[in-house]
């Protein structure tokens, strides 16, 4: 059976409709970014007030970029991004789609504190401010994450568009790593036609193929 263009191409687009990938995640649509920042000794858990640097109130010690620290600050990545070993934080940073990790590459000697140990800081720890299209509706600690490297109590919080880690007192080996598990609200899939109404398209459009030749003969005649 020989099918019209028109049918073809209705047929086609049904397709593409129905296999089109919904995404949620970090990365969006592939233009979200992310500031990657470190605080030592901030005198309490930094709140998002800005989309340019220093982003935070309290001010980060450090902001994160593609190849350390600069002056005037890096502009936030592309996510996925790689953040190199900070002079301060003494870490890599990679932010994913669903994962964030931080590998710590100091020796244990050198804690996460502004101070000598007991360690008294009220924040001296990791921030992630994102923007483009990121909604974030929760964040975990990864299993996988070393056990000397783990958010003090309480001190995992994140909003739609931000999360911070504080490691006050941490002192964890050189390669050990802290993993967050971060979750993104759903984007809504495409809308696709019910099957009963894709297949009274097909036999309408199906039934307009034979009308054509009988136009076209009647054409032909006259």
């Amino acid at each position: 059976m020989r099918y019209s263009p028109l049918f073809a191409a209705v047929i086609v687009a049904m397709s593409f409709a129905a296999t089109a990938p919904a995404h949620a995640g970090l990365v969006g649509n592939g233009t979200n970014t992310v500031a990657a920042l470190f605080y030592s000794g901030a005198s309490s858990v930094p709140v998002v007030t800005s989309s340019t640097a220093p982003y935070t109130n309290p001010v980060p010690y450090e902001i994160e970029g593609p190849s350390g620290p600069t002056n005037p600050p890096p502009l936030p990545s592309i996510i996925p991004a790689h953040f190199s070993e900070g002079a301060a934080d003494l870490s890599t940073i990679d932010v994913g789609d669903t994962q964030i990790i931080i590998t710590n590459e100091a020796p244990p000697s050198m804690p996460f504190c502004s101070t000598a140990l007991p360690c008294s800081d009220v924040f001296t720890g990791f921030g992630f401010a994102f923007f483009g299209n990121v909604d974030i509706t929760n964040v975990t600690v990864d299993p996988t994450s070393a056990t000397d490297f783990m958010p003090i109590a309480g001190g995992l919080n994140f909003g739609a568009t931000d999360i911070f880690a504080n490691v006050a007192g941490d002192a964890p080996a050189s390669g050990d790593q802290l993993i967050l598990d971060a979750t993104t609200a759903v984007t809504p899939p495409p809308v696709v036609p019910e099957p009963a109404s894709a297949l009274i398209l097909m036999v309408g459009l199906t039934g307009l193929w034979p009308i054509r030749r009988l136009l076209k003969r009647a054409d032909v005649a006259a």
